[in-house]
């Protein structure tokens, strides 16, 4: 709570005035840093700025300057004609009327503002974390976000709009941008957007607020848009939602006045041209081009472009694989040839001609203690290296795992348990001297891993000959970002293998999804991921066995129809419960928009099943399905749902008394179903935490350590020993039992810990999952959701 509140800046935590103590007044507007920091600030920004012109169009760029970089192309010729050093990690970028660019820096959570002709950058703290920018005129809007409370969702959420003087940097307005229920969009980019008439911005839960640029005041809302992103240019207002609708609205009123279903279920970005928005579907490889009168064009644009950008002559797509750019004519059918920018391209902006796209490029060495033998990965992006008392390695392992935002203490846990692992066996694996580094693929803006992070450092592993293994990833996308590098990797697919991934994409095809998978992942043709935690759709499965033994013949099946969760886990009940002679009584998707359910709590009912299954999130309104089930279908009906219904704290306090006896799956075993080996080195390693309460992941890492440092041992040292070693594994009083892997890459044996939502009284109290009671812990056979 104390975290939140100085992250928040709340008032309670100043001090109170007192003798000879005078509290000096509170600014209104962006909170520019302290004299020396500025000066500090002042001098860095006018030693590093500097710019290169020159490079050609489709040629290989230039040696890039550390950090991040503003690229100046030629939108006609393709010609690279300007680099400006800009921040850490760029993202989201605008341009006032003055012609300066401001850019979000989301690792340093600062707001730039960059002079191009000058080669001038200014840092600016806004008192939150800034999540995106857009600017018209002489006024710029600054999306600020911070956590929300009684969101499943840890990291800042945009909930802040901000109206900025350009010319001068202050403060004018501040409008809270409303919360009403339901889903908590997470993501970052397109959160804002700004014309000459008004400012558009989206709030936490998807609704459009329209702000008045001259009083600073909000005018209009679409609080049940459920959009996560807007766009505006000439005249034209344009939002997207997570199901690929597109929403065109009225300038002047924000209301609604078409809805646009585009061929796309992964929609990302959306930019505002002339007459026509452009939205990018990254999975998809596909751009649209989608008219206010609801006509639709794509074209096939590189697998993976995300950012976008529309001018008067098209729109440009950018590739953080690649590190290309591309242009679309206007018409939506001819691609261009990809410019190639290096780095990473994260945000995109067209204006006067040229193409202003905000990078991500090359960073400095690690420093820290130096390891003969071993050349460290670089900082700030990984941690200094760590070896054993002598100094010197052979090989390099790596760990990959989100160290910002809401997950940070538990995956520095993580990390911190793997380094325990290392030391215990003295940083050797056999005849092996092993060096560590901790690196990280997140971002501070959202305090999440991020794809296109995922995926440079998965390059860089793979092209660091001396790196054998990576512990990670902590996130399933991450891993589907990085796998493919790791596998196609120069010197031999670099084995991955991962504590918490989940998405049985990873290893194996299945309802739901996407076709491609498992199979595009691994470019050689050879499995280099392995994972020691189950697949999602087990935690389905384990449920479905449950309703079996607690007597059911039929079950109803609800999901908040997110197919990368909610769906995906309940295809995983329908199907295991089909294959243990359950009838699905019935299947249904809730509005994660609606006020009530009470309508969907009665269709259940009639079907006359007493078993349910809620597949979603406490942010897709889980909690008030649950709520208006129970009140409909009464105490002795049997809810049950995945961890997505977790922490069970926040599923009691939405859901009031209607949560308790809700069984809720955990994919793994909690610390207390944890075998005697697990339980023996989580009290062994409690004793290094300080205070700090051991994690079932901080067990899961230190088991993945094991199965690397074992297989190592076995191995030659090469990549390719070391991964027909990790597939022949077979453990015995592991940490987690018993177990080996499958030639998919999945555990054989996987635990699913089922719990049960108690009322406080329970003698299998479950601490690590507060408000849970450990029913029983069940090992469902992947062949029920296969």
């Amino acid at each position: 709570r104390l975290q939140q509140a100085v992250l928040r800046q709340e008032p309670g935590l100043e001090l109170p005035p007192g003798p000879g103590l005078a509290t000096p007044p509170r600014r209104r507007g962006i909170a520019r840093l302290t004299v020396p920091a500025v000066a500090a600030i002042a001098v860095a920004g006018a030693a590093a700025a500097f710019a290169t012109r020159g490079d050609e169009p489709g040629t290989r760029a230039r040696a890039a300057p550390t950090g991040g970089q503003l690229v100046a192309v030629d939108a006609a010729t393709g010609r690279i004609a300007q680099r400006l050093h800009a921040g850490r990690t760029p993202a989201a970028l605008a341009r006032s009327g003055d012609g300066r660019l401001w850019m979000v820096d989301a690792d340093a959570r600062t707001l730039l503002a960059v002079d191009p002709r000058a080669g001038t950058v200014e840092t600016l703290g806004t008192g939150g974390t800034p999540t995106d920018v857009a600017a018209a005129g002489r006024t710029v809007w600054v999306g600020d976000g911070v956590p929300v409370d009684d969101a499943q969702f840890a990291g800042p959420v945009t909930s802040t709009l901000r109206l900025l003087d350009a010319p001068t940097g202050s403060i004018r307005a501040t409008v809270r941008l409303p919360r009403s229920g339901g889903a908590v969009g997470n993501t970052a980019g397109n959160r804002v957007a700004a014309s000459a008439r008004a400012a558009w911005a989206v709030g936490p839960s998807g609704a459009i607020v329209r702000v008045d640029p001259e009083t600073g005041r909000e005018t209009h809302r679409a609080a049940r848009a459920g959009a996560f992103a807007v766009a505006a240019a000439g005249g034209s207002v344009w939002a997207l939602r997570p199901d690929g609708v597109v929403l065109v609205l009225d300038e002047a009123s924000g209301a609604v006045r078409r809805r646009i279903p585009l061929p796309t279920d992964a929609p990302a970005r959306l930019a505002a041209g002339p007459g026509a928005a452009w939205v990018t579907a990254p999975a998809d490889g596909r751009l649209y081009r989608v008219e206010a009168g609801g006509d639709v064009a794509g074209v096939k644009v590189p697998r993976g472009a995300a950012a976008v950008a529309a001018g008067p002559d098209g729109a440009w797509v950018a590739d953080t694989v690649a590190g290309t750019i591309t242009g679309v004519d206007a018409g939506g059918a001819r691609v261009g040839r990809p410019v190639r920018v290096g780095g990473m391209p994260r945000a995109l902006l067209v204006a006067d001609g040229t193409v202003w796209v905000a990078l991500e490029g090359a960073a400095p060495s690690a420093g820290g203690a130096s390891v003969a033998g071993i050349r460290p990965l670089p900082a700030p992006r990984c941690e200094p290296l760590v070896a054993g008392g002598g100094g010197r390695a052979d090989v390099l392992l790596v760990s990959d795992l989100p160290l910002q935002g809401g997950v940070r203490v538990m995956a520095t846990q993580m990390a911190q348990a793997i380094t325990f692992v290392l030391r215990e066996r003295g940083f050797r694996a056999g005849r092996f001297r092993i060096a560590f580094q901790s690196c990280d693929d997140s971002v501070a803006r959202t305090g999440l891993f991020d794809e296109a992070k995922c995926a440079a450092n998965a390059r860089a592993y793979g092209a660091h000959e001396q790196v054998v293994a990576v512990i990670g990833t902590l996130n399933s996308p991450c891993a589907v970002a990085a796998v493919p590098h790791l596998n196609r990797a120069r010197g031999g697919p670099v084995p991955m293998v991962s504590p918490l991934n989940s998405f049985p994409g990873l290893t194996r095809a299945g309802p739901g999804i996407d076709p491609a998978l498992p199979h595009a992942l691994y470019p050689s043709g050879e499995r280099s991921y392995l994972r020691v935690f189950p697949p999602d759709d087990l935690q389905g499965a384990a449920l479905a066995l449950l309703a079996q033994e607690r007597g059911h013949e039929a079950v109803f099946v609800l999901d908040d129809g997110e197919p990368g969760y909610g769906a995906l886990m309940a295809g995983g009940f329908a199907t295991a419960a089909g294959r243990l002679g359950l009838r699905v009584a019935g299947r249904a998707t809730w509005n994660t928009r609606a006020r009530n359910y009470r309508a969907l709590a009665r269709r259940v009912a009639a079907s006359g099943a007493k078993a349910v299954f809620v597949g979603g999130l406490l942010d897709t309104n889980a909690a008030r399905v649950i709520r208006d089930l129970r009140r409909t279908l009464g105490p002795d009906a049997d809810i049950m749902g995945p961890d997505g219904l977790t922490p069970l704290s926040i599923l009691a306090e939405q859901a009031g008394d209607a949560a308790r006896g809700v069984h809720v799956s955990f994919a793994g075993v909690v610390m207390e179903g944890l075998p005697p080996a697990g339980a023996a080195f989580a009290e062994r390693f409690a004793a290094a935490q300080e205070g700090l309460a051991v994690e079932p992941s901080a067990v899961y890492a230190a088991q993945a350590t094991e199965v690397v440092l074992d297989a190592l041992a076995r191995s030659d040292g090469t990549r390719a020993s070391l991964l027909d070693a990790l597939f022949a594994t077979r453990i015995r009083d592991g940490l987690l039992g018993d177990f080996g892997f499958t030639p998919a890459g999945d555990i054989t044996e996987a635990p699913v810990s089922v719990l049960r939502v108690s009322d406080g009284r329970g003698s299998r109290r479950v601490s690590s999952l507060e408000g849970g009671e450990l029913e029983r812990v069940m090992r469902p056979p992947v062949r029920l959701v296969e």
